[in-house]
């Protein structure tokens, strides 16, 4: 797939769906992950870090072993 192919993917398929199904429901989210450490060099998405999850397992981790 080339770069072109891929950027009219997305502009057709992914933002529209992103745009019309997830947009409108983060209003309701608890908890919003961003996207820290995507890197469009490399796309190596199976080793991308994000920041927070850490703390946001911990948290579940701690209310679970509350209850």
């Amino acid at each position: 797939m080339t770069l072109a192919d891929l950027l009219k993917t997305y502009e057709e398929k992914t933002k529209p769906a992103f745009e019309r199904f997830i947009e409108p429901t983060k209003k309701y989210a608890n908890t919003i992950i961003p996207n820290y450490g995507f890197s469009t060099e490399k796309l190596e998405l199976d080793k991308m870090a994000i920041q927070g999850v850490d703390v946001i397992i911990t948290h579940i981790e701690t209310q679970v072993n509350i209850k």
